[in-house]
């Protein structure tokens, strides 16, 4: 007796990826990073392209920029957009173009992705916690020991804001051409009087671990009370994404990651 013919395996169609809510005017930090080893800026020029991008982008989407550090495999980005689904666009718009115009001048159109993935992203509560995060990022060319000192980074807002500068206006982050021109929107938060000092001394494991965990997961970055209203709002999980790292002392090999 013949066996019966055996019935295809079942496809099941990919899962569509969830839609990100991002509420407008709620301030976001946003970053993305290089393909693998790759590099995303590999020549003073390209940093500049980079910020012509986002300028362009900017004033497209009327998306407020309150800090932004670019290095050579990342950027990041503290930004304040002004309605809901704003962040997304900008940033979309802003990796298009910069993928293009890379593969443009190195003549490797369709050998790749220049982005490792699509922008991470998470909600910064509008008091303190946003200087933490924008010093954060400002800082990173400084932890990545690419300088001695924050503002001497000529592709961030470090110098800009260590020189009290809050008129908002277009600044070049160094002179000549090595900066480009960024429109900074005044924060909405006061910067202390000796943010060139706060630049250099580096921050506590505390801040940098809690801010590695919202790099990772989105989980939005602020005190206990406004982190559970944002998650909420946001359709995050808080307490899945609070139970994922573990415990310093319970690490093997003792490293610290760096984002």
């Amino acid at each position: 007796m013949a066996l019966p013919a055996l019935l295809p395996p079942r496809q099941t169609p990919p899962m569509p990826r969830t839609a990100r809510i991002a509420p407008g005017d709620w301030v976001f930090h946003a970053l993305n990073r290089a393909n693998g080893r790759g590099l995303l800026f590999d020549s003073p020029a390209s940093y500049v392209d980079f910020f012509r991008i986002v300028e362009e982008a900017a004033q497209a989407g009327s998306m407020r920029i309150l800090a932004y550090c670019a290095m050579p495999d990342r950027w990041h980005m503290l930004l304040w957009p002004r309605l809901d689904g704003d962040l997304a666009r900008f940033v979309q718009r802003v990796a298009v173009r910069h993928t293009q115009r890379w593969h443009t001048r190195h003549q490797t159109t369709g050998r790749g992705h220049l982005y490792q993935a699509r922008y991470r992203s998470f909600a910064v509560n509008s008091d303190r916690h946003l200087l933490t995060v924008c010093r954060y990022i400002e800082r990173n060319p400084l932890r990545a020991g690419l300088v001695s000192r924050a503002g001497l980074w000529p592709w961030s807002s470090a110098e800009t804001h260590a020189a009290g500068d809050r008129s908002g206006r277009a600044h070049r982050g160094g002179s000549g051409s090595r900066g480009g021109d960024v429109s900074l929107t005044p924060l909405p938060v006061d910067l202390p009087g000796e943010w060139a000092s706060l630049l250099h001394e580096p921050q506590n494991e505390v801040e940098l671990d809690a801010m590695r965990l919202s790099v990772r997961r989105g989980v939005p970055y602020g005190d206990a009370h406004w982190q559970a209203i944002a998650a909420a709002r946001l359709g995050l999980q808080l307490e899945y994404a609070r139970s994922g790292r573990p415990p310093k002392a319970s690490r093997r090999d003792g490293t610290r990651r760096r984002d």
